[in-house]
This record gives structure tokens, sequence and C-alpha cells, in this order.
């Protein structure tokens, strides 16, 4: 049975006027805890406005009597605390505070266990670590200036799980913040207190983040930085909110944003106000995109770089006119590679004149044909390796690099498709490329003469350039190291069972081995039996590795 209860007094101690941060005055008073029948010290700070809180970072009773308008009604928290959610499973865990050695800070923390509030001034502090003597759920509230923690891969950021409020503490970079942490929750609305806040890249970084509020970044309108923001947050499906980034018109890096997220689609107009960005590559890359919302770089005219922007997901189609607005674009390199495209638009990079990278742009989908004049305005190409490996592409349109002089590199540019044939003229105007290598490799079907790339002077690397393509009217005339017959053509041999015969005697004509046989009596065996009646001529044609 419980006691009963005890009434316990303690004299209010005034510790004086404390001017930090905007507090004015500390007092510690005692106040009785039910639970453990016990007196526990609270103190409490006064700020300048009149707002008062106790050592949880709680909005306490003002000391001076005024109302408590400072307040966030729903943490019960002082408006101004950053107040976060730690998990610990077992008794005795400690918990630090990662901050940043580039920085100075002034704050006050409170650990939430009821124990002694911590100051902080000093990076290094030994005050940034605290024990919590028994497992449970901690609240832990910082007041002041802390400009920025850095929770990545750290013990404490593995027991972060929520965040209560963002407060208002002079943050001025989440660089890494939450990376590797155990976060799932973030509180509704904006990052408070984040106006001078530059640097997102890599803050959500393999955090389990289950939903992105809409508003997140409403108050950091001076963001630059959202590279890896939260790449790899595979947990759940990541929802995008549509006007995610409205606020934040100086961003110039979306590099890996969202990559690995588990992204199903995005939203329209996403980078619409985002008129200064340079760089998508890897943005959306290993997720479960099926569609690219019209006009979503249409503001975006200063991007440059493009890089595996899409790669690795389930993308069926291209909106027509999409680079339209992407004039300085250079790097379109692995864009659309590994996906279940199936065809592209006619004019896709007609206001693209800077670019120099296709390498790998197409590769790896279900494309059946290419539209004329695609490269027709980019003159500053110098790579098409891999370009359209991996497809279904039967045609090649006529002229398709005529304006490519500047291409030094066709590496696999049409590796394993179902070419039928090769336009003539194909590379006539590409008298820089120094790399044929495996363009042609593993087209089967192809046939036709093959342009005599190993002639040229000096002879580019043409590395199994035709291997696979047999059926090449000119394979034979094609260097081995090109994947060709290498000159070699076979002899056609042939041993007859009888030497000498009668009218209307049976003879077996055997040929040697070969990979084709084609008699003149139209059979098509290694072995024929004949009976002449007269005197008669029998031919083989044979095909070996290629040659007739």
């Amino acid at each position: 049975m419980k006691p009963l209860i005890r009434q316990h007094y303690m004299n209010t101690l005034l510790l004086g006027a404390l001017f930090f941060s905007g507090i004015i005055s500390v007092k510690a008073q005692g106040v009785y805890d039910r639970q453990t029948d016990s007196l526990a010290l609270v103190t409490l700070y006064q700020s300048a406005n009149g707002d008062s809180w106790d050592n949880n970072g709680r909005l306490s009773e003002p000391i001076d009597g005024r109302s408590e308008a400072a307040v966030n009604s729903t943490s019960g928290y002082s408006s101004d605390a950053f107040v976060m959610e730690f998990e610990f499973s077992y008794d005795g865990e400690s918990l630090s505070i990662p901050l940043d050695g580039t920085k100075e800070y002034d704050f006050w923390i409170s650990w939430g266990d009821g124990r002694r509030s911590s100051q902080i001034t000093f990076v290094y502090s030994s005050e940034l670590t605290h024990t919590y003597r028994t497992a449970g759920t901690y609240q832990v509230a910082i007041t002041g200036f802390c400009p920025h923690i850095c929770f990545c891969n750290s013990y404490a950021g593995s027991h972060l799980t929520r965040i209560i409020q963002w407060g208002n503490v002079g943050f001025t970079s989440f660089y890494r913040t939450f990376m590797y942490c155990s976060l799932t929750e973030l509180p509704d609305g904006p990052i408070t207190g984040a106006e001078q806040v530059t640097d997102f890249s890599y803050c959500f970084y393999n955090s389990r983040i289950n939903s992105i509020p809409e508003e997140l970044f409403a108050s950091c309108p001076n963001v630059i930085d959202f590279s890896h923001c939260f790449m790899d947050n595979d947990y759940s499906e990541t929802i995008i909110p549509k006007g995610l980034f409205d606020n934040c018109p100086k961003v110039t890096d979306f590099s890996s944003c969202f990559q690995y997220s588990r992204i199903s689609s995005i939203p329209s107009g996403l980078f619409d106000n985002c008129p200064n960005v340079v760089t998508f590559s890897l943005c959306f890359l290993e997720n479960s995109i099926t569609s690219i919302p019209e006009g979503l770089f249409d503001n975006c005219s200063n991007v440059t770089d493009f890089f595996a922007c899409f790669s690795n997901n389930s993308i069926s189609s291209i909106p027509a006119g999409l680079f339209d607005n992407c004039p300085n674009v250079t790097d379109c390199s692995s864009f659309f590679s590994s996906n279940s495209i199936s065809s592209i638009p006619a004019g896709l990079f007609d206001n693209c004149p800077n670019v120099t990278d296709f390498s790998s742009c197409f590769s790896s989908n279900s494309i059946s044909s290419i539209p004329a004049g695609l490269f027709d305005n980019c003159t500053k190409v110098t790579d098409f390796s891999n370009c359209f490996s991996g497809n279904s592409i039967s045609r090649i349109p006529a002229g398709l690099f005529d304006n490519c002089t500047k291409v030094t590199d066709f590496f696999a540019c049409f590796y394993y498709n179902l070419l039928i044939s090769i336009p003539e003229g194909l590379f006539d105007n590409c008298t820089k490329v120094t790399d044929f290598s495996n363009c042609f490799n593993g087209n089967t079907t192809l046939t036709g003469l093959a342009p005599e790339l190993w002639l040229r002077s000096p002879e580019p690397n043409g590395g199994s350039c035709f291997a696979g393509c047999t059926n090449i009217e000119n394979y034979c005339d094609i260097p081995k190291s090109w994947g060709g017959g290498g000159g070699t053509k076979p002899v056609a041999t042939i041993t007859a069972s009888k030497t000498t015969i009668c009218a209307g005697d049976m003879v077996t004509l055997t040929a040697d081995t070969a990979d084709t046989y084609l008699w003149s009596t139209n059979e098509t065996s290694q072995r024929i039996t004949v009976a002449p009646n007269t005197t008669t001529t029998y031919s083989l044609t044979v095909r070996t590795n290629g040659c007739t």
C-alpha cells in the first residue's frame, strides 16, 4: 500500500540574473514528486520577454505571472526549444550530442529525465554526454544558440526516433544532421528557425522517415544544396509532397536527393520554383517511378548535369519537350538507362546544343526505333558509348550522326540489339573516333555490308565491334580483332565413297566440317547420296565462322 503523502518544503533560492541567450534569471525550487515520494529540484529559466521554462524545456508558470503565449500547445515545450525523442532499451545507456567543431555554440540542454540541465558553450564539453539510469523514452530539449548538430552514423543517432518540434535555435546547417539515424517521424509544418540554412546535403540520408511534411522547407529560402538529402530512405515508400521545394529558389544541387528511396511518383511542378539548379545527377536513381511529369524541368534553364537522373526505374515513356528549356545541359549520360521505355520522342534534344555526353543514355530499355535527326543539334557530343545498348532497335536512321563531328567514343553504342542493316556512311563525318569496340556486338540479325572502319588511319580500337554478326556479307573481310572472320575463307573439300562408277550407281559425297552447306542439288547436309546416269559435276558452298 502506498504510504500517505508527506509534505516537503524547500525555500526558493534565487540564483540571480543570468544573461545568456535572452535568459535574464534562473530559479531553483523544490517540487514534490508523487511517483517517487521525494523532492526534486526543478530549475526555472526566464527570458527577456517574460516567458519561462523548466529544465525539461517545458514552459512553466511565468515568473512574473504573464500568460503562457510562447508555449507550443501541441508539445507543451517552449516554442523556441528544439526537442528530440530518444529511446533506450537498457539501463545506464549514455547519450552524446555530436556538434560541429567549426561552429560556436551557446545553449542549454535538458536531458528529459528530471536531472540537471547542461549549459554548452564549448564543442568538446563533457557536459554533452548524459547517462540515463533507466531504460525508456526521453525527450531532449535544446534552448539557445545551436547552429549545427551532426548525428551522422553515431550511437546517439541510432536511438533518435522522433523530432517533437524544431524550435528556434539558430540553425545554419543540416549537413549530415540525421544521417543513419533511426528517425521515423517529423513534426508537421516547416522547419522553424532555419532561415539561414544553406546546406541540407545528406540530412536524412538512410533515415527511416515514414512521411515528408508538405511544408518541411517552407521557411528555408536560402538553401543551396539538397544533394543526398533523402537518399536511401528505403524502409517504406517515400511520397514526395507537392510544393516541397516551392520556397527554395536558390537551390543549385539536387544530386542523389531521392536516390534509393522507394519513390513511385513525382508531383507535377516539383521544381517550378528552382530556377538556379545546376545538377540533377542521380536525383531519382533506382526507384519505382513509372512516369515523368510533363514540364518537370521547364523552369530549370541553368541545369548542366542530368547524369543517371532517372536510371533504374520503371518509366515507360518520355514526355515530349522534356529538355526544351534546358539549353545548358552538357551531361545526359545514363539519364534513361534501365527502364521500360519503348520509344523516343522526335526532337527530344533539339534545344540541347551543349551536350557532350550521351553515354548509356538509353541503354537497357525496350526501344525499337530511333527518330530521324535525334542528334542534329548536338554538335558538341564526344561520347556515345553504350548509348543504345541492350534494346530492340532494328534500324538506324540515315545520317543519325552527321552533325556529331567531335565524337571520339562509340564503344558498345548498339551492343545487343536487333539491327538488320547499317546505313551507308553512318560514321563518315565522325573522323575523330578512337573507339568502336563492341559497337555492333551481339546483333546476330545484322545483314548487308559492314562499314570498313578497320581501314581507317590510324586504326581505332575495334575490339569485338562485329562479334556475333556472322550474317554480314563482308564478315570474312573483318579482322578477327574486330570480331570478324579475319580474311581466312574456308576450303570446300568433297570426298566420294567411290572414284569410279557406272551409270546409275549410287555414290556418297561427304564435305569437310563447316557451319553450313549448300550443294548444287540444293541439299544442305554435310553428306549427300547421288546416282548420276551421265557425267555430272557437283559443287558445294560452305560457310565457316561467317566466311564463305
